[in-house]
């Protein structure tokens, strides 16, 4: 295998990603038209890793614009470049990406007596500063002719510095830009001052004025200038993207809700993980209306909670495959590699008799069922063989090939099962940083471009599942999060591989309001990691509120190699009859 190929897929992180590695790489979902679509404030809720940070970047009217002049791969990305291309050309939305500086943010506990105003200073200028980045892109889109963009730009540019600085004005959007590099650098100087209690002057006091009024008022008055200039209609939906909220307070949350129900000028998308959402609560006496003045989008398993497992895995299947090809088009290879050719095809989630016949299949019952799965698949059988085949075989095939290995496996030697194209894509739960790391702990040492074969993927997903769930120990409140979610894996292993098997296994949890705080704040960690998901009622479409200290939560996928489990949502167990039948967690108060 190529150096490059072995390097591919090393970087994951989508705020590393310059634009046009962004937008080569980016994958329309759901989630993502849903984000284009709605006429409503959003909440974006995602594990880490999720693809909250790509969505949100490529609704930012540059990287839309770069998306609808992208070459398209096949008939269903040449739909999505054209809507990209309809909303850009008509100027339906536009966006700006602002993401939530974690310095700034931190840094906000050094200002004990002036939190807020460091906060909604610090906030005016940020969004101002990543405008001037709209404005570029706007102007390139919209002037074709390059003297008049000049002049358009030299006159906006002018205007907007007369409305932000006091004592400069600024003709192109360069240098407007370092002169807010400098200011926020002279301002952070000024409020360290004023946090060590030395007197402040008027000057210092005055410096960045502008930024000190309401929080937005600046950037709405600099779209209205924007608008005017660039004849940009009133229909238009401007929108700010603000990224990685989850490192705000509770407070700053209420000062976001406030303007998310007030604001008329402005759309807000805001990202977090799932339960750092902190309260729809504002600084007025009236809440957020969820479904009227927001809403939440949920993207965790590219958005699929909502289908049944047959459709979830076939789209977090296709996702996997054409990231796998989009990243590797970065690369010059004399050799075209697919996910097919380097990983072959899965034999745990095939549905298929050339790999167990139905004789072959029954004796596995016969061998690890209870007694009524074994009278009912010899009575269908008999009976019906298609209601065999849909009501027991397809459900259990893989389970049992699973288990079968297992209690006859020799030695230390690796499983084949867990290898190939969908089981790799079901044990990234459609995580898109987690798909590139697991092809990366795939590809890492292959020394040639040849297939891998299904032992030594066996191998190293298996070693990459431990790794996801060692490295939660190491997290902020995480220990408690290992301690449940090894209880959780032991609990499923012993249904999966030692109990008499039915054809609805156990391998998720129910939860009411019983449970403890502290076994629900752990939790709260494992579903914002990724390491467990909330699992909607198959009837379900009410995507508004989240599950809170209730419902049924599911193991990830990525966890099911590390526990010798088949990768799928199972049939609920009460949490607390696990928990209460285990004593290594006895350290939490359980309920």
């Amino acid at each position: 295998m190529s150096t490059n190929i072995k390097n591919a897929f090393e970087a994951s992180n989508a705020r590393d990603f310059t634009s046009n590695q962004l937008v080569s790489e980016f994958i329309w979902t759901n989630s993502f038209s849903e984000l284009l679509e709605s006429t409503k404030n959003q909440i974006v809720l995602g594990s880490r890793g999720s693809g909250k940070t790509a969505l949100i970047k490529m609704l930012s009217h540059q990287n839309l614009r770069r998306l609808s002049r992208k070459q398209p791969a096949d008939p269903i990305e040449l739909e999505n470049i054209n809507e990209a291309k309809k909303i850009i050309e008509e100027k339906e939305l536009i966006a700006t990406y602002v993401p939530l500086k974690v310095e700034w943010v931190n840094s906000l506990n050094n200002f004990e007596n002036s939190k807020e105003r460091y906060f909604i200073w610090s906030l005016n200028l940020a969004t101002c500063a990543r405008l001037l980045d709209t404005l570029t892109s706007c102007i390139e889109e919209y002037i074709d002719d390059d003297v008049e963009a000049t002049l358009i730009q030299r006159s906006i540019c002018k205007e907007l510095s007369s409305l932000w600085l006091t004592d400069k004005i600024v003709n192109n959007a360069d240098e407007l830009r370092k002169e807010l590099e400098s200011l926020e650098y002279q301002k952070n100087l000024v409020f360290n001052k004023e946090s060590m209690g030395i007197t402040l002057s008027d000057e210092d006091k005055s410096l960045g004025l502008a930024f000190h009024g309401n929080l937005f008022s600046t950037f709405t008055i600099a779209t209205k200038t924007i608008a005017r200039s660039l004849q940009i209609p009133e229909y238009c939906k401007w929108v700010l993207c603000l990224d990685e909220a989850e490192f705000l307070s509770k407070k700053h949350h209420e000062i976001l809700n406030t303007h998310m129900r007030s604001a008329n000028d402005i759309f807000f998308k805001v990202t977090t993980m799932p339960y750092r959402h902190h309260t729809l609560s504002t600084t007025v006496s009236a809440n957020v209306n969820v479904g009227h003045d927001l809403e939440y989008v949920y993207i965790d398993k590219l958005g699929t909670i909502n289908m049944n497992q047959t459709q979830s895995d076939k789209q977090i299947q296709l996702f996997a495959t054409k990231l796998f090809e989009n990243r590797l088009r970065q690369f010059d290879f004399k050799n075209v590699v697919t996910l097919e050719s380097l990983v072959g095809e899965s034999k745990l989630s095939q549905d298929t008799t050339e790999l167990v016949n139905e004789d072959t299949l029954m004796t596995l019952i016969e061998r690890h069922c209870n007694e009524p799965t074994i009278a009912r698949a010899k009575k269908l059988k008999q009976d019906n063989n298609n209601k065999f085949n849909n009501e027991i075989a397809r459900k259990i095939r893989g389970i049992l090939l699973l288990r079968d290995e297992y209690h006859n496996r020799v030695g230390s030697s690796n499983t084949s099962l867990y290898s190939g194209g969908a089981i790799i894509s079901r044990c990234s739960d459609g995580n898109p940083r987690r798909i590139f790391r697991l092809f990366n702990h795939l590809v890492n040492s292959t020394s040639n471009n040849s297939s891998i074969t299904p032992e030594l993927q066996g191998k190293r997903i298996k070693s990459f599942s431990h790794s996801e769930l060692e490295v939660l120990k190491f997290e902020k409140g995480g220990k408690n999060s290992f301690e449940l979610l090894k209880t959780l894996g032991a609990y499923f292993k012993e249904q999966t591989l030692q109990v008499k098997l039915g054809t609805d296994l156990a391998q998720s949890i129910s939860v009411n309001n019983s449970i403890s705080d502290d076994v629900w704040d752990a939790i709260k960690s494992a579903v914002d990691l990724g390491l467990l998901y909330p699992v909607a009622k198959k009837d379900s479409n009410h995507k508004n509120l989240f599950p809170d200290k209730e419902g049924d939560f599911c193991l990830a996928n990525c966890l099911a190699p590390h526990f010798n489990l088949f990768p799928r949502v199972g049939r609920a167990v009460s949490l607390k009859t696990i928990l209460n039948g285990n004593s290594s967690f006895k350290q939490i108060e359980l309920f």
